[in-house]
């Protein structure tokens, strides 16, 4: 178990590091957020779309909040916001 949360650790960290011109495929259907909501205001914020799994989304930013990873990014020349939850990703190997 201590090896896994070290492995997920360095895996969070080399992502969050990342590259300017980064780009993540998504897996699941995901929000696109105007801006970044924090838990009072979850549903206050507008969804300015629904992503289908499978699109490719160019990455802007890159935080990390507690369990939740909050990714700025744009898709289809919209800018917004993914929240991923954490506890809740798979890293896939090719």
């Amino acid at each position: 178990m201590h090896h896994l949360k070290l492995f997920c650790l360095a895996f969070l960290f080399t992502f969050l590091v990342g590259c300017s011109n980064e780009r993540i495929e998504i897996s699941n259907d995901v929000k696109l957020f105007a801006s970044i909501p924090d838990g009072a205001r979850e549903f206050e914020v507008e969804v300015l779309i629904i992503i289908p799994k499978g699109e490719v989304l160019k990455v802007n930013s890159r935080d990390y909040m507690k369990d939740f990873m909050v990714i700025g990014v744009t898709y289809r020349d919209v800018e917004g916001f993914v929240i991923f939850d954490s506890r809740k990703m798979q890293l896939i190997q090719n």
